[in-house]
């Protein structure tokens, strides 16, 4: 077995560790950039509109049940998201 000194640090790294790597290294540019160019409240949309996403495509590919707490999630993201966006006079 050896020690880090003798494998080196990247010894046992494979495919889906590089994957999660190079992931974790795009989101951190993306958050960069959302946060560059927006504010940190659209950070906090994308963040929840990516939850739902994600678990929308769980359900698409691995069957999940679409269970009434993701249909309130979806409905509350997408007006909060809308509401903010809009101008107050298209509000009422």
């Amino acid at each position: 077995e050896g020690s880090i000194f003798d494998r080196g640090f990247l010894s046992g790294y494979n495919a889906w560790t590089w994957a999660v790597v190079v992931n974790s290294a795009l989101n951190g540019l993306a958050i960069s950039a959302i946060l560059k160019y927006a504010d940190n409240i659209a950070r906090i949309f994308a963040h929840a509109a990516s939850m739902v996403l994600t678990m929308l495509i769980s359900i698409a590919l691995f069957d999940e049940v679409m269970t009434p707490q993701v249909v309130i999630a979806v409905v509350v993201v997408g007006t909060s998201t809308l509401q903010y966006n809009l101008k107050p006079e298209h509000l009422f």
